[in-house]
């Protein structure tokens, strides 16, 4: 069975949490743990001393979508099916599933719950946060909604509302982990230090797992300068999760921002570490790029540079890095390419800079963001191309200038496969 995990990380410029949340119950298994959120289980039959493990997947759905069948009326009948499409990996079929439910019976907190919950897990919280909100409304007594809630609230920076969800949280369940750890972050983004420490301790006083609580410790020593106590934090969170590439890469900071050049070999080291882990993460990649390039690797740390810039969301920072270590590298006409190519980025950053406080002073003018666009195309920015066209509202899709320019886009996009500014 496919567990799904909440576990978003931050670099040193996203923000994270690890472990937070694992998948909500499924309805009508009436178990419901105070202190977390419970992972899924096997989907109950409601055939009285039916045992599903003997049955094939396919017999078991089978089974399932007759039980929904006969009972149309019955919520929790169709959300059994669903959360067993789910949880087999059928997450498209499950999610459309889950929108019907949610749409035939729109006072069901479990439909909202379960649907908002899929979307967070699916990496989209601003289609999670209408559901949870609603479930969170309906259900205020179950600790895991309000926590969702919060974490969705979070996730689109609507920090007070996410405080007030979480503490709603510990107000059902005073000792839900989960809601301290949430309330750390909250408070690291928006609040103190001295805020977001006493929150972790409370969180390391009562989680099961306390290696996330010690990472954000380990984060917020980082940011400090304090190596020392960083380093510290960090180690007791490996103790616990030595398999966790994001816990490697933040080693690899420690040691190579924190210590002037000192401990250079131990940051290439963690950074190696943390790619073997997770092999096609852009920042640690780039990370461990400029830490060879301090180490007068050149060769490597071209390579380490190249890699990063396949999968990162704007390679175009990249650039400098690159152009430098393949002219250090004796690679003379690549480099200067790369270097030309990076004051190309900063010209298209000063013009999309000014578009983008237009949009902002005046977000109804769909003109200047189809100036925007067209900027984007013009230097090659064909993701930023795409996501400023998808901000335009419905009435706009239907002008000949968006169409055409949606048209430009699609055209781009279809055969490139590299990163923006190659």
């Amino acid at each position: 069975m496919l567990r799904f995990c909440y576990q978003r990380f931050w670099g040193t410029e996203k923000a994270f949490l690890l472990g937070l949340i694992a998948f909500p119950v499924l309805v009508g298994s009436g178990c419901r743990t105070p202190n977390a959120v419970s992972p899924p289980s096997s989907p109950p039959s409601t055939a009285p001393g039916n045992a599903l493990p003997s049955h094939s997947a396919e017999e078991t759905r089978a089974r399932l979508a007759v039980q929904a069948e006969l009972a149309p009326e019955d919520p929790d009948a169709a959300l059994r099916l669903a959360l067993f499409d789910r949880d087999h990996d059928a997450v498209p079929q499950a999610e459309q599933e889950l929108k019907a439910i949610h749409a035939h019976f729109p006072a069901s907190a479990e439909a909202s719950y379960q649907l908002g919950s899929l979307y967070l897990n699916l990496g989209h919280p601003e289609e999670a946060a209408a559901p949870l909100l609603a479930a969170a409304a309906r259900e205020q007594g179950r600790a895991e909604i309000q926590v969702l809630a919060a974490l969705a609230c979070f996730r689109l920076d609507r920090s007070a509302e996410a405080e007030r969800y979480a503490r709603a949280a510990l107000k059902v369940d005073p000792n839900n982990a989960a809601a301290y750890l949430l309330l750390a972050r909250v408070y690291s983004s928006h609040g103190t230090a001295a805020q977001s420490q006493a929150a972790i301790q409370e969180y390391l006083k009562r989680a099961s797992d306390p290696a996330p609580g010690y990472y954000l410790l380990a984060r917020m020593y980082y940011r400090q300068a304090d190596a020392a106590n960083a380093e510290r934090a960090l180690q007791r969170a490996l103790q616990s999760d030595a398999d966790n590439g994001d816990y490697w890469a933040l080693l690899g900071h420690i040691y190579g921002d924190l210590n002037n050049g000192a401990r250079l070999t131990e940051a290439i080291t963690a950074y190696k570490k943390a790619l073997a882990l997770k092999p096609h993460d852009s920042e640690v990649h780039a990370s461990l790029g400029r830490a060879l390039m301090r180490g007068q690797h050149w060769e490597e740390a071209t390579g380490e540079l190249r890699l990063a810039m396949q999968s990162a969301p704007d390679p175009g920072p990249l650039l400098y890095s690159l152009g430098h270590s393949l002219l250090r590298a004796g690679h003379s006409d690549e480099g200067r390419s790369a270097l030309n190519q990076y004051q190309a980025y900063q010209e298209y950053i000063r013009s999309s800079a000014r578009l983008k406080g237009a949009i902002k002073a005046n977000p109804q003018d769909r003109e200047s963001r189809y100036a925007l666009v067209r900027l984007c195309l013009r230097y090659h920015q064909y993701g930023a191309a795409r996501a400023t066209l998808n901000a335009v509202g419905p009435l706009g899709r239907k002008e000949t200038a968006w169409q055409k320019l949606n048209k430009e886009v699609e055209t781009a996009l279809s055969p490139h496969d590299g990163p923006d500014f190659q």
